[in-house]
């Protein structure tokens, strides 16, 4: 924890970190939920009070969900590896489920914990606890008929986790708002920027003095817009913006479009190929 950046704009609380730290949560039983959009720290936050949980000689078992899923999967309800699993749960003074839908199993865990008086912490960064409002998810768009209905029935458990949860922990009052119309309590911690992002923009911050210290370009200098997508979700996105995009590069001929990740183009925007930038998702 001692490494976490307290930077303007991520809206961490450095006097709650410390609590966390403390370990105090654990000794009261409390859940814990963290949560935020990708890329933005979450597991790094969550490690690093597992990290300061073992400082303290706690015991603690932290499970991303593939990871789980995976181990879950080969485990029949007579499997000594199975019994053995559950076991070790008994050893545990902190347990950390990402993002996993609800099984048999996961049930199990959380009888466990919840036996042991521990809580059991719900963290999202999305309304997957919605199902009334799955088939809105964009990205469904990017999938094969069959991996999209599996997709939705793992969401469908991930929602049913959540009913089992002693509170969530969520990015936004939205959806904190959201789980607290259903029942669950909810808390804030807001997306941040990582490390990287931060050197990334400072490196590109100081290149743009630099610019501005010089003469003003000629007219006619291509300029450049750009679009970045993490996700083929960012599609129906992409199409509300781009008739402004055909109409802005039609206008400037020295405009140029650089897209980044999973996008796909098409209609107008092909008579601007020649000006049209493609980089693969980093």
């Amino acid at each position: 924890v001692e490494d976490i950046r307290y930077l303007d704009g991520r809206n961490l609380n450095r006097e709650l970190v410390a609590r966390l730290a403390a370990c105090r949560w654990i000794d009261q039983t409390h859940n814990l939920v963290i949560l935020g959009k990708s890329s933005v720290g979450k597991s790094y936050l969550a490690q690093a009070l597992v990290n300061a949980a073992c400082r303290r000689d706690y015991t603690a078992r932290y499970f991303r969900l593939d990871d789980l899923a995976n181990q879950l999967a080969v485990y029949h309800r007579q499997d000594a590896q199975r019994l053995t699993f559950l076991t070790g749960l008994h050893t545990c003074d902190l347990l950390v489920l990402h993002r996993v839908p609800w099984s048999t199993l996961v049930a199990d865990i959380v009888a466990i914990v919840r036996g042991r008086g521990r809580p059991v912490i719900f963290e999202t960064d999305d309304l997957v606890f919605a199902p009334e409002l799955h088939d809105q998810i964009a990205y469904l768009d990017t999938l094969p008929a069959d991996a999209a209905r599996r997709f939705r029935s793992d969401l469908l458990l991930q929602a049913e986790t959540f009913t089992h949860c002693d509170c969530v922990l969520t990015t936004t009052k939205f959806l904190a708002d959201a789980a607290i119309a259903r029942g669950i309590p909810a808390y804030v911690q807001r997306n941040a920027f990582s490390a990287g992002m931060i050197a990334a923009a400072e490196e590109a911050y100081a290149a743009r003095l630099a610019r501005l210290a010089s003469p003003p370009p000629a007219s006619d200098q291509p300029f450049v817009l750009g679009y970045f997508s993490g996700t083929g979700s960012h599609n129906r996105d992409f199409a509300v913006v781009a008739p402004v995009l055909v109409e802005l590069m039609a206008r400037y001929p020295q405009l140029w479009l650089h897209l980044s990740g999973h996008l796909e183009i098409g209609g107008r925007l092909l008579a601007f190929q020649p000006r049209i930038r493609r980089a693969p998702f980093v």
